[in-house]
């Protein structure tokens, strides 16, 4: 049930105390970080918030909790398909299963009306060799295809995808199909198709990734060039933005809402992980 409060909860109103741990030598000017906000108050806002149609990418190194922050963002979402090239990883496989998650080497032609989130892990998953990439390429690129395209006699969209490794996907030098997840991001919206990216490094996402994301969660980070990269995110404060990453504590994030007439950053931390 969603509290007075959290009905009227408006980022864009609160205030942003400052955070003494940041290193000032990273700042342009003596801008105080983003506030630190409640997540049960914040997760009933953002519910009603994010619309299908709307990518979000989600930026940090292993460890930050990545994969358990998708995982409750695309509780959101009626139709998921999470896309996993690991070799292996049992802990978020037993946690998408828990969430009722299909497991699938190939998103089906027909997907049955009745299932509604799928694990796609293709076969090839985690091999090394040419042509375990090929198979990988083949099976993802179908999937995106079919969701693009839509059932036969029905309507595209309706999907969510998820890349939790979204530069190995993308990356020509691994599965190398950079091109299909930049034509998500870009005509997806019009066929309300979302997508949810999963960088390790912020040098490793695509301008795309940050032009078209409506939100973007973003962990700890003090490098200088990687600061840099958030200072120029479009549709907020980008000093703002910098200020904050610089004090995030492990498995906080920082939350940009990047939408048109948005522009709010926000702390968060989920209550507990996978």
């Amino acid at each position: 049930m969603v509290t007075e409060a959290a009905s009227n909860f408006d980022p864009s109103k609160r205030s942003r105390p400052q955070n003494r741990n940041l290193r000032p030598a990273f700042r342009k000017r003596d801008i105080p970080p983003a506030p630190r906000v409640d997540w049960d108050q914040w997760w009933h806002w953002f519910k009603r918030e994010w619309k299908q149609d709307e990518h979000i990418s989600i930026i940090g190194p292993t460890g930050t909790g990545k994969s358990a922050l998708a995982a409750k963002l695309l509780d959101v979402r009626t139709y998921t398909i999470w896309v996993v090239t690991k070799p292996a990883d049992d802990k978020l496989e037993k946690a998408l299963l828990r969430k009722r998650y299909v497991k699938v080497p190939a998103f089906p032609k027909n997907p049955p009306e009745d299932v509604n989130r799928y694990l796609l892990w293709p076969t090839g998953s985690g091999g090394i060799t040419a042509e375990d990439r090929a198979k990988q390429r083949a099976i993802i690129s179908d999937a995106i295809n079919k969701v693009f395209t839509g059932p036969p006699g029905g309507l595209p969209g309706r999907w969510c995808l998820s890349f939790d490794e979204a530069r190995y996907v993308s990356d020509p030098k691994y599965i190398g199909l950079g091109r299909e997840i930049n034509q998500l991001l870009i005509q997806g919206r019009s066929l309300r198709i979302s997508v949810v990216l999963g960088f390790q490094r912020p040098s490793w996402v695509p301008p795309e990734a940050y032009d078209q994301a409506s939100h973007l969660f973003i962990a700890n980070d003090s490098d200088r060039r990687n600061v840099q990269r958030f200072r120029e995110i479009g549709g907020v404060d980008g000093e703002v933005v910098a200020a904050t990453v610089q004090g995030l504590d492990l498995y906080e994030w920082a939350h940009v809402d990047a939408r048109p007439g948005k522009g709010t950053v926000q702390v968060i931390k989920m209550p507990k992980g996978l």
